[in-house]
């Protein structure tokens, strides 16, 4: 399925910023169901995120993955309540993340997605405020069972008021907050194909998305 080389995984991630995209394919019988039910080969999406313009404390080169997902993580917030969180949205420090899903969790293949755009003040602003927001890092992720549901539902009619969050459902909320896309279509109308080299999402911005760079295990 993937012709193009993939590169070993340490030697891409330095040159994240934030706002870029790490897409990702599992193995399990929910991610093909996302997959076959999108049309798309990845079934997960989260997004980069430099530490300092989160939590300024933070060292300076460090990132963070921003993700909503159903596997365990330690939130790099001081919070009790968000240090070891089982599921939902959650801030999580990206390199021992990626060593978890390729070494613990058997991944594959993973790709970065660059995003071009001017990082303004306005922009990081957007993305700290949004992911420092409490109701926004106390959000769940949506059960199981009504999965085929909510994806029609809300990509071609209405969205779900619940404050839950699929993986490219944050994604868009946070690009939403940070001004790239606009507020309509609603956030929960994403799936993790559009925000990758076979989809589109209306980017409000004058930003572009490079190609997908590909990611395998370390050699």
């Amino acid at each position: 399925m993937f012709r193009r080389p993939a590169a070993p995984w340490r030697q891409v991630i330095p040159n994240l910023q934030t706002g870029d995209l790490i897409f990702f394919k599992g193995h399990g019988w929910f991610s093909k169901g996302v997959e076959l039910l999108t049309g798309g080969v990845w079934s997960h999406v989260a997004m980069v995120i430099e530490a300092q313009d989160i939590y300024p404390n933070l060292p300076k080169d460090q990132l963070l993955l921003w993700e909503s997902t159903t596997y365990p993580g330690h939130d790099v917030d001081n919070n009790p309540s968000h240090i070891d969180m089982q599921e939902g949205a959650m801030l999580v420090e990206l390199e021992q993340r990626l060593k978890l899903y390729f070494v613990n969790w058997n991944y594959k293949v993973l790709s970065a997605r660059y995003l071009h755009v001017d990082r303004t003040e306005e922009f990081r602003n957007g993305i700290a405020e949004f992911v420092r927001d409490p109701e926004i890092r106390a959000a769940e992720y949506p059960k199981f069972s009504p999965l085929l549901w909510y994806y029609l539902r809300e990509r071609y009619l209405t969205a779900r008021t619940d404050k839950t969050f699929f993986c490219s459902e944050l994604v868009a909320a946070t690009y939403q907050a940070a001004g790239l896309l606009p507020p309509d279509p609603s956030c929960t109308s994403y799936c993790p194909r559009d925000f990758s080299e076979n989809g589109f999402v209306p980017r409000l911005l004058r930003a572009e998305f490079g190609e997908e760079v590909f990611m395998g295990p370390d050699s």
